[in-house]
Protein backbone atom coordinates (compact mmCIF):
# COMPACT_ATOMS: atom_id res chain seq x y z
CA UNK A 1 0.00 0.00 0.00
CA UNK A 2 1.80 3.23 -1.06
CA UNK A 3 0.61 6.36 0.39
CA UNK A 4 2.19 8.61 -2.01
CA UNK A 5 2.10 7.93 -5.72
CA UNK A 6 5.17 7.65 -7.72
CA UNK A 7 4.59 10.72 -9.65
CA UNK A 8 4.46 13.20 -6.69
CA UNK A 9 7.27 11.10 -4.78
CA UNK A 10 9.88 11.45 -7.90
CA UNK A 11 8.93 15.40 -8.10
CA UNK A 12 9.42 15.51 -4.27
CA UNK A 13 12.72 13.20 -4.42
CA UNK A 14 14.10 16.10 -7.35
CA UNK A 15 12.98 19.26 -5.31
CA UNK A 16 14.95 18.20 -2.13
CA UNK A 17 17.82 18.00 -4.38
CA UNK A 18 17.31 20.94 -5.54
CA UNK A 19 16.89 19.80 -9.26
CA UNK A 20 13.60 19.73 -11.68
CA UNK A 21 14.32 18.28 -15.24
CA UNK A 22 13.93 20.82 -17.39
CA UNK A 23 11.43 18.92 -19.71
CA UNK A 24 9.42 18.20 -17.21
CA UNK A 25 8.88 22.35 -15.82
CA UNK A 26 9.18 23.80 -19.05
CA UNK A 27 5.31 23.81 -20.75
CA UNK A 28 5.66 21.84 -24.02
CA UNK A 29 4.85 23.98 -27.28
CA UNK A 30 2.12 23.14 -29.24
CA UNK A 31 2.86 21.48 -32.59
CA UNK A 32 1.88 23.30 -36.14
CA UNK A 33 -0.94 21.27 -37.63
CA UNK A 34 -0.41 19.06 -40.22
CA UNK A 35 -2.99 20.60 -42.56
CA UNK A 36 -0.18 23.38 -42.91
CA UNK A 37 -1.02 26.35 -41.35
CA UNK A 38 2.14 26.50 -39.54
CA UNK A 39 1.45 28.65 -36.91
CA UNK A 40 3.06 28.43 -33.57
CA UNK A 41 0.24 29.79 -30.58
CA UNK A 42 2.87 31.16 -28.92
CA UNK A 43 3.97 34.82 -29.30
CA UNK A 44 2.21 38.29 -30.15
CA UNK A 45 0.54 39.27 -33.10
CA UNK A 46 1.37 42.16 -35.08
CA UNK A 47 -1.83 43.87 -33.49
CA UNK A 48 -1.17 42.83 -30.04
CA UNK A 49 2.12 44.47 -30.71
CA UNK A 50 0.75 47.12 -31.68
CA UNK A 51 -2.09 48.03 -29.45
CA UNK A 52 0.69 47.76 -26.62
CA UNK A 53 2.66 50.26 -28.29
CA UNK A 54 -0.06 52.81 -28.97
CA UNK A 55 -0.95 52.65 -25.49
CA UNK A 56 2.38 53.32 -24.15
CA UNK A 57 2.58 56.28 -26.47
CA UNK A 58 -0.23 57.99 -25.28
CA UNK A 59 0.98 57.28 -21.59
CA UNK A 60 3.86 59.01 -21.91
CA UNK A 61 2.54 61.74 -23.63
CA UNK A 62 0.33 62.36 -20.76
CA UNK A 63 3.04 61.94 -18.41
CA UNK A 64 4.93 64.71 -20.74
CA UNK A 65 2.10 67.00 -20.50
CA UNK A 66 1.46 66.68 -16.56
CA UNK A 67 4.98 67.30 -15.72
CA UNK A 68 5.24 70.41 -18.33
CA UNK A 69 2.68 71.73 -16.42
CA UNK A 70 3.92 71.10 -12.88
CA UNK A 71 7.12 72.33 -13.94
CA UNK A 72 5.50 75.66 -15.24
CA UNK A 73 3.59 75.51 -12.13
CA UNK A 74 6.83 75.61 -9.49
CA UNK A 75 8.49 78.25 -12.09
CA UNK A 76 5.17 80.82 -11.52
CA UNK A 77 5.60 79.92 -7.66
CA UNK A 78 9.51 80.28 -7.44
CA UNK A 79 9.20 83.70 -9.32
CA UNK A 80 6.70 85.06 -7.33
CA UNK A 81 9.04 84.31 -4.12
CA UNK A 82 12.16 85.62 -5.57
CA UNK A 83 9.78 89.24 -6.05
CA UNK A 84 8.60 89.12 -2.11
CA UNK A 85 12.11 88.90 -1.81
CA UNK A 86 13.22 91.92 -4.13
CA UNK A 87 10.46 93.50 -2.12
CA UNK A 88 11.47 93.07 1.42
CA UNK A 89 15.15 93.45 1.00
CA UNK A 90 14.33 97.03 -0.66
CA UNK A 91 11.77 97.03 2.48
CA UNK A 92 14.61 96.36 5.18
CA UNK A 93 17.34 98.91 3.25
CA UNK A 94 15.06 101.61 3.75
CA UNK A 95 14.66 100.71 7.48
CA UNK A 96 18.23 100.96 8.25
CA UNK A 97 18.62 103.45 5.44
CA UNK A 98 21.73 101.80 4.16
CA UNK A 99 23.64 104.41 2.16
CA UNK A 100 21.60 107.35 3.32
CA UNK A 101 18.89 106.26 0.65
CA UNK A 102 15.37 105.17 0.14
CA UNK A 103 15.16 101.94 -1.47
CA UNK A 104 12.51 100.60 -4.19
CA UNK A 105 11.19 97.82 -6.78
CA UNK A 106 10.39 98.78 -10.35
CA UNK A 107 8.63 96.06 -12.23
CA UNK A 108 8.92 96.11 -16.00
CA UNK A 109 6.67 94.96 -18.53
CA UNK A 110 8.47 94.25 -21.48
CA UNK A 111 6.57 94.75 -24.43
CA UNK A 112 9.39 92.94 -26.21
CA UNK A 113 11.55 90.49 -24.33
CA UNK A 114 11.81 89.23 -20.74
CA UNK A 115 9.82 91.67 -17.72
CA UNK A 116 12.44 92.63 -15.37
CA UNK A 117 12.29 93.38 -11.94
CA UNK A 118 14.83 96.41 -10.62
CA UNK A 119 16.09 97.27 -7.20
CA UNK A 120 17.16 100.83 -7.13
CA UNK A 121 17.79 103.37 -4.48
CA UNK A 122 17.21 107.17 -3.94
CA UNK A 123 17.92 110.00 -1.94
CA UNK A 124 14.85 110.74 0.34
CA UNK A 125 12.10 113.08 -1.48
CA UNK A 126 11.10 115.97 0.97
CA UNK A 127 8.10 117.73 -0.03
CA UNK A 128 6.65 115.89 -3.37
CA UNK A 129 10.18 116.83 -4.72
CA UNK A 130 11.37 114.63 -7.58
CA UNK A 131 14.25 112.20 -6.50
CA UNK A 132 16.37 110.57 -9.31
CA UNK A 133 16.84 107.06 -8.59
CA UNK A 134 20.18 104.78 -9.14
CA UNK A 135 19.23 101.18 -10.41
CA UNK A 136 21.37 99.13 -7.83
CA UNK A 137 20.35 95.65 -9.34
CA UNK A 138 17.96 93.45 -11.59
CA UNK A 139 16.93 90.17 -13.09
CA UNK A 140 14.40 89.24 -15.64
CA UNK A 141 11.59 86.64 -15.27
CA UNK A 142 11.99 83.30 -16.11
CA UNK A 143 10.98 81.66 -19.46
CA UNK A 144 7.27 81.02 -19.59
CA UNK A 145 6.69 83.61 -16.89
CA UNK A 146 5.36 87.18 -17.57
CA UNK A 147 4.07 90.14 -15.85
CA UNK A 148 -0.12 90.59 -16.26
CA UNK A 149 -0.31 93.76 -14.28
CA UNK A 150 1.56 96.59 -14.43
CA UNK A 151 -0.17 95.41 -17.89
CA UNK A 152 2.53 97.66 -19.65
CA UNK A 153 5.55 100.06 -18.92
CA UNK A 154 6.21 99.82 -15.36
CA UNK A 155 5.62 100.56 -12.10
CA UNK A 156 7.32 100.68 -8.68
CA UNK A 157 7.09 101.24 -5.53
CA UNK A 158 9.37 103.29 -3.04
CA UNK A 159 9.70 102.61 0.71
CA UNK A 160 10.43 105.40 3.07
CA UNK A 161 13.46 106.11 5.34
CA UNK A 162 12.76 104.09 9.16
CA UNK A 163 9.19 103.08 8.47
CA UNK A 164 9.53 101.18 6.08
CA UNK A 165 6.39 101.82 4.66
CA UNK A 166 5.42 102.41 1.11
CA UNK A 167 4.80 105.63 -0.31
CA UNK A 168 1.87 104.20 -1.67
CA UNK A 169 0.46 100.40 -2.30
CA UNK A 170 0.82 98.18 -5.06
CA UNK A 171 -0.18 94.91 -6.53
CA UNK A 172 1.64 92.83 -9.14
CA UNK A 173 0.72 89.94 -10.78
CA UNK A 174 2.72 87.24 -12.67
CA UNK A 175 1.11 84.71 -14.82
CA UNK A 176 2.06 82.12 -17.60
CA UNK A 177 2.95 83.12 -20.66
CA UNK A 178 -0.15 83.31 -22.80
CA UNK A 179 -2.69 81.85 -19.99
CA UNK A 180 -5.41 83.70 -17.99
CA UNK A 181 -6.50 81.31 -15.79
CA UNK A 182 -6.64 81.82 -12.04
CA UNK A 183 -4.65 78.88 -11.33
CA UNK A 184 -1.66 80.37 -13.72
CA UNK A 185 -1.96 83.37 -11.82
CA UNK A 186 0.21 84.59 -8.74
CA UNK A 187 -0.45 88.22 -6.72
CA UNK A 188 1.66 90.33 -4.83
CA UNK A 189 0.13 92.90 -2.46
CA UNK A 190 2.16 95.47 -1.09
CA UNK A 191 -0.18 97.63 1.49
CA UNK A 192 0.40 101.11 2.79
CA UNK A 193 1.14 99.93 6.27
CA UNK A 194 4.16 97.85 4.42
CA UNK A 195 2.98 94.60 4.77
CA UNK A 196 4.01 92.81 1.72
CA UNK A 197 2.40 89.03 0.47
CA UNK A 198 0.62 86.95 -1.45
Amino acid sequence: MQIIPDGIRSFLRNLCRGFIPLEKSRPRRLKPSASGGGRSLTGFTLIEVLVTAGVLALIATFLGLSLWGFRAGQRLTQQTTLVVMALRDAQQRSIVREDGMEWGVRFTNASSGQDLVTLFQQSPSSGGGISIADDVSSFPLAEGIEFSEPASGSSEVVFTVLSGSPQASLTVSLRKVGSSADEDKKTVKVQTNGVIGE
